[in-house]
């Protein structure tokens, strides 16, 4: 008998079937629990871990499609299959769209069970490695789209492979142009959900009525609905995630109507009274959600319900050992839509892209190289880059040039000292708005001043 670690779920009002999946998987080496009572089968799945359910389709008070919708939205990983000796095409379809893993009919040979489930526990055991080495990958070679290095950018690496073969909720915080759309595209790649739709809801783009249109669809049956029936993100996204930008934006009543979903997996259509089961994952992004719970504009079981997992996405100011090979990337990739080669950055560029403070970000990063790129033939130069970057500092000028690492090194201290003293002025010497200002950690802030001699209040 081979050694085998999976356990199964057996649901099934017949006590005769309990019995002979109980046996003919059990000789397979399989761990079987079996139970006659759905209700009771669901109280064993949330008290035990189990790889797979087998339920019968038609059984009293809960019907196999019942079991499916309830280990679904317990476990989404878990694979289920449907028994019965009712051949119902519609049954079929229903539990295949509800994502059922394989249908079986009575009477079926011990054989074709033991096959079936062997070929569903095989597929969900390859599904779990490739995510795995998809993430082992990504942490090492850069998650995505996004590229870095240095450590924060590892440690950010790591916080979504983490995340990635999780159902739970995700916020990504983090300024403006840190790479939040990009960081939930490649967590839902890297998730079980990579084959279903991944939508982005802008929060900050809708008014309250709009919004929930969006959100939740509209049914013909309304009054304001004179132009049909329209689905939701929430419905066209089934079986894959659903980012919410800007969910700071979230009024009230869309934040209520938004937890009651997490928590059933339900939606209901303004002026409809059907309400559909719909799986999918839902992550948010915001600038600083926990300040907008803090102030009491924001709720804090939704907050703790999308915040399961929190990635801070720093700003390019805090991983400055990053743009250099950032702007490669951004330029190879502007140079492949545009079928020229990409361009080289002289040091001179490279070292004015390295000091300077992008308050937009890797959005100003990337507006910055397509400007150069336009303007520049084999080579970005200084010249080809928008001011005030291609300004070298007084230290640099009528000289012949220093090497790259100091003449780097000259113009990112004169960008941090003139940096700092208008950030300073700017917070009116404030070094907690300062740093909110900068997108920066205040500890890191506060070396930084250190290091130029500047004294905040």
């Amino acid at each position: 008998m081979p050694n085998r670690t999976e356990r199964i779920l057996v649901v099934d009002d017949e006590i005769g079937m309990c019995r002979l999946l109980q046996a003919v998987l059990g000789d397979a080496g399989y761990k079987v629990t079996a139970h006659q009572k759905p209700d009771e089968a669901l109280r064993a799945f949330d008290r035990e871990p189990f790889d797979l359910v087998i339920s019968d389709v038609r059984m009293p008070k809960l019907t196999g499609v019942d079991i499916l919708q309830a280990v679904k939205s317990r476990s989404p990983d878990t694979p289920v299959i449907l028994v019965t000796a009712f051949g119902s095409t519609r049954t079929a379809v229903e539990a295949m769209r509800l994502g059922t893993s394989d249908y079986i009919l009575k009477p079926f040979k011990n054989e074709e069970i033991r096959l079936v489930v062997e070929g569903v526990l095989e597929r969900r055991r390859l599904a779990a490695e490739n995510r795995r080495l998809r993430a082992e990958l990504m942490v090492r070679d850069g998650f995505g789209g996004l590229v870095g290095t240095g450590g924060l950018m590892r440690e950010v690496f790591r916080a979504l492979a983490a995340a990635a073969g999780s159902d739970e909720g995700v916020l990504l915080e983090g300024a403006p142009g840190t790479g939040k759309d990009l960081a939930a595209r490649s967590l839902h790649w890297l998730s079980r959900r990579a084959a279903d739709p991944f939508t982005v809801v802008d929060c900050a783009a809708f008014t309250e009525a709009r919004l929930e249109t969006e959100l939740f669809g509209r049914f013909q049956g309304t009054f304001a609905a004179a132009q049909g029936d329209k689905a939701g993100a929430l419905a066209a996204t089934a079986g894959g995630t659903l980012l919410l930008k800007n969910a700071e934006a979230l009024t009230p009543a869309s934040q209520a109507k938004v937890l009651r979903f997490i928590q059933e997996s339900k939606i209901r259509r303004p002026g409809s009274l059907e309400a559909v089961t719909v799986d999918l994952r839902i992550m948010a992004a915001s600038r600083d959600l926990s300040s907008s719970v803090a102030g009491g504009r924001f709720r804090e079981d939704l907050f703790a319900r999308l915040a399961a997992t929190r990635v801070r996405l720093p700003s390019l100011i805090e991983r400055r050992e990053d743009i250099v090979p950032l702007a490669g990337h951004i330029l190879s990739r502007i140079a492949k839509r545009s079928g020229r080669a990409a361009p080289a950055l002289a040091p001179e560029a490279a070292a004015s892209l390295s000091a300077h403070g992008w308050p937009g970000n890797v959005g100003e990063l990337e507006k910055v190289l397509a400007h150069a790129f336009a303007l520049a033939a084999g080579r970005i130069e200084p010249a080809h880059l928008p001011a005030p970057l291609s300004s070298a500092p007084d230290s640099m000028r009528g000289k012949d040039l220093p090497a790259f690492r100091e003449a780097k090194q000259l113009v990112l201290e004169s960008f941090e000292k003139d940096y700092l003293r208008r950030l300073l002025k700017q917070a009116d010497g404030n070094i907690t708005r300062a740093a909110e200002i900068a997108g920066m950690d205040r500890k890191n802030l506060y070396d930084l001043l250190k290091k130029h001699d500047l004294a905040p209040r």
